[in-house]
């Protein structure tokens, strides 16, 4: 398991250049080798899980949703864990926990590295991406819009555990700040008591 390296040394700021080596270049340079730093351990994990997947060249891995957490109306953080194909033959196909990376990363928080439903993206209290206005007159009150997997809470931040775990594709990217988001697209479900 990787460490955490030891604190990046902060050096004095750079006042002079030599040509095209400007401060402000010293200082993007800087700022590189100081994000990889502190990145190392998520770098690790990603160089490790790609080297396991280099006969196959995708954006994408297969993991498990194992959790969701309310973040607006109508919208999920999902935590989730790697996995991989274990026996294709059979039906069904079985699948296994890979280890390699979660949304776990930092070892503490389940949704360090949270995924978003991209479908949800959309979402508002009353309008949701399957196509359903729960203001409309006709609709019953007593459903609601299920996380992937199953389950519901209407309390921002509180957690709701899924029925199933079901397995989605993954996909990375990087934000504007660089930071490593995660992301697959499902289509959302709702359930719910009966009106008489």
């Amino acid at each position: 398991m990787p460490t955490q390296p030891p604190p990046f040394p902060h050096p004095d700021p750079i006042k002079k250049g030599i040509g095209k080596l400007t401060p402000q270049v010293w200082d993007s340079l800087i700022w590189c080798s100081e994000w990889v730093h502190e990145n190392a351990a998520v770098l690790d994990k990603l160089i490790k899980a790609s080297e396991k997947d280099s006969k196959v060249v995708r954006p994408w891995f297969l993991a498990k949703i194992t959790g969701a957490k309310l973040a607006a109306p109508n919208r999920y953080k999902y935590k989730w864990t790697k996995v991989r194909v274990d026996d294709w033959t059979s039906a069904p196909h079985g699948y296994s926990d890979d280890d390699t990376l979660d949304s776990q990363q930092d070892g503490v928080t389940a949704y360090a590295y949270y995924a978003v439903n991209i479908i949800e993206g959309g979402n508002s209290n009353t309008k949701t991406a399957t196509g359903t206005d729960e203001s409309a007159a006709t609709f019953p009150d007593t459903l609601n819009m299920q996380a992937i997997g199953g389950g519901y809470t209407a309390s921002i931040g509180t957690e709701t555990t899924p029925y199933i775990e079901p397995i989605v594709q993954m996909f990375v990217w990087r934000d504007s700040e660089s930071v490593t988001r995660y992301m697959f697209s499902a289509a959302n479900s709702y359930d719910g008591g009966c009106e008489e």
